[in-house]
């Protein structure tokens, strides 16, 4: 996971690569900085998903 200072020191074409990485759509119409925002919004919807989806698992199992 990056955080904001990780981003903002990489170049476009890295930026670029993470987004790829984590299916972020029509990357090449984002600026370098509405980018790395982009990015740091997927990651947190993505980190809160594993978080949902073991609370989930973890209840799921209290029920046997």
């Amino acid at each position: 996971m990056y955080n904001i200072i990780q981003l903002n020191d990489k170049n476009l074409s890295e930026l670029k690569e993470i987004a790829k990485t984590l299916d972020i759509k029509k990357i090449d119409s984002f600026k370098k900085e509405e980018l790395v925002y982009r990015i740091l919004d997927e990651q947190a919807i993505a980190d809160a998903a594993k978080k949902v989806d073991g609370a989930k698992n973890k209840d799921d199992r209290s029920d046997d």
